[in-house]
């Protein structure tokens, strides 16, 4: 079956577990089979951090909130493809050092344990 996706792009901006779940039902009802939802951009770090707390955005989604969604999507056949940046602002604090991260030329960070 040929993928019929659409990008939720929730770094940039910041959309509720609820309002994605509603674009959930709506995909399903165009009949579209696959979600991309992109957690981090350099305006935010959508994403639940217990290990890096520093990293996280003042809007993000919990990883309970994610779970709902992925199974809201399974519910209407829909895959759920996760996608993460590099961390590419400047490094938070207490983040130096922590991990085995190596800052590029462009500003990011590589080598993630």
């Amino acid at each position: 079956m040929p993928e019929r996706a659409l990008h939720i792009d929730t770094g940039r901006k910041y959309y509720s577990a609820e309002w994605i779940k509603e674009r959930i039902e709506e995909m399903s009802r165009l009949r579209m089979n696959t979600l991309q939802l992109h957690f981090s951009e350099n305006e935010g770090f959508r994403l639940m951090s217990e290990k890096y707390p520093e990293m996280m955005s003042e809007q993000y989604l919990t990883k309970e909130q994610v779970k709902d969604i992925i199974r809201s999507a399974a519910k209407y056949l829909i895959a759920v493809i996760p996608s993460v940046q590099e961390y590419s602002k400047p490094y938070p604090p207490g983040l130096i050092g922590c991990c085995s991260c190596k800052r590029t030329k462009k500003g990011g960070i590589t080598g993630h344990d």
